[in-house]
Parts: structure tokens; sequence; C-alpha cells
């Protein structure tokens, strides 16, 4: 899961679209099947 929360009076579209570029080219790439789905204990 990946949470995104851009602050509409900070974030200009530019960075949005960066920000949604990027996501593209990890999906596309499979990237994130190189990280190991390990999570510690969070409380």
């Amino acid at each position: 899961m990946i949470r995104l929360t851009p602050v509409p009076l900070y974030t200009s579209f530019q960075e949005v679209y960066e920000m949604v570029q990027v996501l593209k080219k990890i999906m596309d790439g499979r990237l994130y099947e190189s990280y190991e789905n390990k999570r510690g204990i969070i409380a």
C-alpha cells in the first residue's frame, strides 16, 4: 500500500506529474519486486 497526500497549497501540478511518472516507472518495471516484503513491529 502506498499513501500519498498532496497538500494543495504547496504541491504544484509539475510535482504531482513527476510523482506519477516515478510511480509509473516503478510499476511498469516491477521494481517493487526487488525489495523484501518484510516489516518490523510498529507499535
